[in-house]
């Protein structure tokens, strides 16, 4: 995300790391399938218009979740194998979003097989885990409506998006709607740089992929 929010490509030695023995080539062990085993990893969820399932405070409360997201999720979560004890977060901007999450018996479930961090710890508010990284992150977006101007609220600010997306050490999992981003770009210009980077890192599958939420949730 370097290039995104800074102008300049983000150098880093992982690779030469790597080469000389310092650190694994998946970093991870065997905890991550093959398939979903890259730096990089967006899973797009389809816009409210063609599933209404996929939007945002479906129940019209006045609050930011996102019931489909959490569902990819747990579905995300229980293509890894158990029994590790991964450094992992679930970060999400929303502190509703964040409520659903921790409410979740089949994620808390899921993540006590992921990992040993206290339940409470393993779901964050990007805002609360501003400073620190995990080694494995996986960030639900949540906004998917149809608001007009405030369709991605404080999504916009560079400022929150830089911290949002710099909190993965080794393995970013993203869970987001793309179609939302594209339809509001010109009031989202940051996070449309994001998606941008995104796509032109999936041109080489080894750094990035992006693949439809149906595929990790129903498949």
């Amino acid at each position: 995300m370097g290039s995104v929010f800074y102008e300049r490509p983000f150098v880093h030695r992982k690779r030469e790391l790597i080469d000389a023995g310092l650190i694994p080539a998946r970093p991870l062990g065997d905890a991550l399938p093959t398939a979903l085993d890259v730096p990089l990893l967006w899973i797009d969820t389809p816009h409210m218009t063609q599933l209404a399932d996929a939007t945002e405070d479906a129940q019209k409360r006045g609050v930011r979740d996102n019931q489909y997201e959490a569902e990819v999720v747990l579905a995300y979560l229980r293509r890894l194998s158990t029994g590790s004890d991964l450094d992992l977060v679930i970060l999400t901007p929303y502190a509703a979003q964040k409520r659903l999450l921790l409410e979740s018996d089949p994620l808390r479930t899921v993540c006590a097989g992921l990992t040993r961090t206290p339940w409470e710890r393993v779901v964050r508010t990007t805002d609360e885990y501003q400073g620190r990284e995990a080694e494995l992150t996986v960030l639900s977006l949540v906004r998917n409506n149809s608001l007009g101007a405030r369709a991605w609220g404080f999504l916009t600010e560079p400022e929150r998006l830089n911290v949002m997306f710099s909190r993965a050490r080794f393995r970013q999992v993203v869970v987001g709607c793309s179609a939302h981003i594209a339809r509001h770009a010109a009031n989202a210009v940051w996070l449309k740089r994001v998606w941008d980077a995104y796509q032109d890192e999936a041109e080489d599958p080894r750094c990035a992929r992006i693949v439809p939420a149906a595929e990790v949730r129903d498949g």
